[in-house]
């Protein structure tokens, strides 16, 4: 439906003219390769042709060498 939901599905007042949409991509983070590395990109739009775009990495990695 229109506007922004919580995780239950159920609107918050006062984003009802705004829409989110998220993506997410193995990326390379440092010497982290992609195949341990997502990156997550959160998309906002709003009135006004308004769009903030936030961007963040999961990383699972462990390597295999203890220091």
């Amino acid at each position: 439906g229109p506007g922004i939901s919580n995780l239950s599905g159920t609107a918050i007042t006062g984003l009802e003219a705004y829409s989110a949409s998220v993506t997410v991509a193995n990326q390379a983070l440092g010497a982290i390769p992609a195949a341990e590395s997502l990156l997550i990109t959160v998309t906002v739009t709003g009135p006004g042709n308004t769009t903030v775009v936030l961007h963040g990495y999961r990383a699972r990695y462990a390597p295999n060498a203890l220091p």
